[in-house]
């Protein structure tokens, strides 16, 4: 079964080149791998081909985002798998091994797993907590609404699945994912979520860094809510679930363990309200941006 690696990336090239290290060094026999370049100007196409000249290296101009990047990937791909890390993770020696072992079961469409920082900071342990619950074991998932924690990151895809569920959604500045494998379990097929497939990863947060991520995911949420109509008015106000916070507060001192200090609580509980804000407002934005025209697409096209 052949194996094809997509990798994005945007003017990160000393991580790009670390990524491509690990990539091009699989322990399976029949795989590529594909870097789709989204416009960089660091000279990174340099990098890749004097570095990694059997690496396909791709690019795209003017810089159009990850959705649209992975997509010209998927379209040169000639793998039956199709395979999705970022270029600032590092997958293991055995990672196409991991994930291909699951796809001799038809029914499987798409076998995910998560990221990991070798020294994760506060910010990192923060990120870690939202996702303890979902990757505590193996799932087999067959309902869309048990759809969470997929991210292209670490993501496999059977290559028919972009057929039937169609590629990521371009109109998406991030957050693409999610939505594509929420229409994986819609047209039928079984997601793979395994906590023992890992990467690296290699770029580390600050508070600026991860509340910029969290207000482009804000973006990508609302594109979601009028694709699948559940938009409402409480989707854009800075409320608080505070079964999920306190939830999350456990998860994390459970994440923080023996780091766990007193003032940790007050960074917490700010980071907390301080994301949902940078959420909302990543919505409202882009609702106003992007999302009225979307809305009319979709609704013309999905009633």
């Amino acid at each position: 079964m052949r194996f094809s690696i997509v990798i994005p990336t945007y003017n990160r090239k000393d991580l790009l080149r670390r990524c491509l290290a690990a990539a091009t060094n699989q322990d399976y026999p029949d795989y590529e791998v594909i870097v789709v370049d989204d416009g960089s100007t660091d000279g990174t196409g340099e990098m890749v081909r004097r570095e990694f000249p059997r690496v396909r290296y791709i690019r795209q101009e003017p810089n159009r985002g990850p959705a649209a990047a992975r997509n010209r990937g998927i379209e040169a791909a000639t793998g039956e798998i199709i395979a999705f890390t970022d270029d600032d993770c590092v997958p293991p020696r055995t990672w196409i091994g991991s994930h291909i072992k699951y796809y001799n079961d038809q029914e499987v469409g798409c076998v995910g797993g998560i990221q990991l920082t070798r020294h994760p900071n506060f910010i990192e342990q923060f990120q870690i907590a939202h996702y303890l619950d979902v990757y505590t074991e193996f799932r087999r998932i067959t309902r869309v609404e048990d759809v969470r924690g997929f991210g292209t990151n670490n993501l496999s895809v059977r290559s028919e699945v972009f057929d039937r569920a169609g590629f990521f959604d371009e109109a998406f500045l991030t957050g693409s994912d999610p939505e594509f494998t929420r229409r994986v379990a819609m047209v039928g097929y079984v997601l793979i979520r395994d906590p023992n497939l890992r990467v690296e990863h290699l770029k580390v947060d600050d508070w600026h860094s991860y509340l910029r991520t969290r207000f482009r995911r804000g973006c990508g949420s609302v594109l979601t809510d009028i694709k699948y109509h559940t938009l409402s008015i409480r989707r854009f106000l800075p409320l608080i679930d505070p079964q999920s916070a306190w939830q999350l507060w456990n998860n994390f001192r459970e994440v923080r363990g023996p780091a766990y200090r007193k003032g940790d609580a007050l960074s917490f509980w700010m980071l907390i309200l301080l994301s949902r804000i940078a959420d909302v407002m990543g919505r409202a934005y882009y609702f106003w941006k992007i999302g009225r025209n979307y809305q009319r697409h979709i609704y013309k096209h999905y009633p």
